[in-house]
This record gives C-alpha cells, sequence and structure tokens, in this order.
C-alpha cells in the first residue's frame, strides 16, 4: 500500500510582510530641448514669409503706380497741346482778319506764334517702359497729326508771304524812276543823267537781292527787261534833252514809265495770288485746329 505524505501548502504573506517599501530610485529625466538648428529653421521660414509679404506688398503698390502712368503723362501732354493751341490760335485769326495776309504787322507776329507752336507740337509724345499700356499715349496721336498738319501749313505759309514782303519791299528801290525833265537847259542834262545812273544801280542791287521764288518770276522777268533796255534809253533819252526835243523826251518817258508800271503790276498780280492762296490756307488751318482741339475733349 502507497504511503503518502501530505502537500506542504504555502502560508499566506501577512499584510505586514507584503507592503515592502519600494525604493526611492532618482531617474533624472528633463524634457529635452529642441535642438537649435530646428529652431533656426522656423525663424528663417517666418522671415522668409514676412519678406515675401513686405515684397509682395511693395510691388502691388508699385504696379498701381506704374500702371497710371501712362494716363499721367498723356494727360499733361494734353495740357500742353491745349495751351499751345490758345496761344497759337489768336495769332491765326488776327492773320485772318489783316487787310492782306502779307502783311508785315500781321505777319510777324504770326510767326513768332508758328515757332512756338511747332516746338510744342513736334516733340516727340511721352514714352513709358515696355509692357505698360500705352493706349492714353497713342489716343493723342489724331489730335497731333491736326496739329502737325496746321504746323507744315503755317510753314509752308510764312515761306510764301515772306517771298511776298522781299519782292514788296525790294520793289520801293527798283525801278524807282527820277523825275525827268523834257526839257532843260545844258547845266542839268549832266544831273539828270547821273539820276538816271543811280536808278540803274540801285535796280540792278535790288533785282540781284530776289530770291528765286517761282511765284514772282514774271515780275524778276520784267525787271530784267527793264534794265536791259535801260542804258539804250538813257542814251537816247540824253540825246533828245540835248537836241532840246521835248516831244520826243515826253515819248521816251512815257515808254520807259510803261515798263515800270507791267513791272509793278506783275508784282502785285503775284502778291494777290499769293495772298488768295494764303487765305485758302488759313482756313484749313482754322479747320484743322477745331478737329484737333474736339480730339483732344
Amino acid at each position: 500500500m502507497l504511503e503518502t505524505t501530505p502537500a506542504t501548502v504555502a502560508r499566506p504573506q501577512a499584510p505586514a510582510e507584503m507592503a515592502e517599501p519600494v525604493p526611492d530610485i532618482d531617474f533624472d529625466w528633463r524634457p529635452r530641448p529642441l535642438d537649435a538648428t530646428v529652431g533656426a529653421r522656423r525663424s528663417f521660414r517666418w522671415s522668409i514669409l514676412v519678406a515675401a509679404a513686405v515684397l509682395g506688398g511693395v510691388a502691388l503698390v508699385a504696379v498701381q503706380i506704374l500702371v497710371t502712368v501712362p494716363q499721367q503723362r498723356a494727360d499733361a501732354r494734353r495740357g500742353e497741346y491745349r495751351e499751345a493751341l490758345t496761344a497759337f490760335e489768336p495769332a491765326l485769326t488776327a492773320l485772318a482778319a489783316a487787310p492782306a495776309p502779307s502783311d508785315p504787322e500781321a505777319l510777324g507776329a504770326f510767326a513768332d506764334a508758328s515757332a512756338g507752336f511747332a516746338e510744342v507740337v513736334r516733340a516727340a509724345l511721352p514714352t513709358v517702359i515696355p509692357l505698360l499700356p500705352i493706349g492714353p499715349i497713342e489716343e493723342l496721336r489724331p489730335a497731333r497729326s491736326e496739329m502737325l498738319a496746321v504746323v507744315d501749313a503755317a510753314e509752308s505759309l510764312l515761306t510764301d508771304l515772306a517771298a511776298a514782303t522781299r519782292h514788296r519791299e525790294a520793289a520801293a528801290a527798283i525801278l524807282a524812276f527820277p523825275l525827268l525833265p523834257t526839257s532843260a537847259p545844258e547845266a542839268l542834262i549832266d544831273p539828270a543823267a547821273r539820276a538816271i545812273a543811280d536808278m540803274q544801280s540801285a535796280t540792278e542791287r535790288g533785282y540781284a537781292a530776289l530770291d528765286d521764288d517761282p511765284a514772282f518770276a514774271g515780275y524778276r522777268d520784267r525787271v530784267a527787261a527793264a534794265i536791259d533796255a535801260l542804258p539804250a534809253w538813257a542814251d537816247a533819252y540824253l540825246l533828245a534833252l540835248r537836241r532840246g526835243d521835248a516831244a520826243e523826251t515826253t515819248t521816251l518817258i512815257a515808254q520807259f514809265q510803261a515798263q515800270i508800271a507791267l513791272a509793278t503790276a506783275e508784282l502785285e498780280s503775284a502778291v494777290a495770288d499769293v495772298d488768295a492762296a494764303a487765305r485758302t490756307t488759313i482756313t484749313e488751318m482754322q479747320r484743322r485746329l477745331d478737329e484737333a482741339r474736339i480730339l483732344l475733349g
């Protein structure tokens, strides 16, 4: 028969035995600070963002300002054009109202006004940097084209009228026929000869000073013919005067005065043609100025 040994059962520990104190262990743990590189990166990123925002704002403001530049420059030039028109128009009106466009007083004022007007109108249109809108500046071109046409017409007009004035002024000394006797004693014959010689010299100087404007070619031809005929005429006149042939001297004087009258008539006709053409040109210039004002707004 088997012999059994009773099992030893462990006795439960008493509570006092179980509450054994836990040793106080110092782990010495602290939160680790962020790596300095990480902090620097975050600060650097914020700096970039702030700088980008500032630059973007500056760029936006700059663009807004630049976009207004063409309009500002166009407005400034438009104002200059209006002032130039205001200064030029009275001189043109005075020239139109003058007894003749070749009148020296009206012509002088018109020449001065035309020079100032041309300086403003012929100045190049304002420019802006590429990519900016140039529409406001381009809008000035039609008005400027009208004013440029006026400037060209004014210069042509001044050239023609100046030629008329020069020929008219020169005519005072050309073929200025002296007072000659139809009969005279021997003592007065030499003074008559000197008077004719003086007229010839003055006429030749005046003729040489005339320009070659085609509008006055007829007048110059008449003067040239009179100069060529003068020596022979003077000889015939003085001979008749010495002979006491009053009828012959009277006839000769009338003949030469007729030549002078033909030259004078040719001059006046040429001046009248220039004045008539000038009035037509002035009317067209006034029309263009009105059109330019409308286009400028």
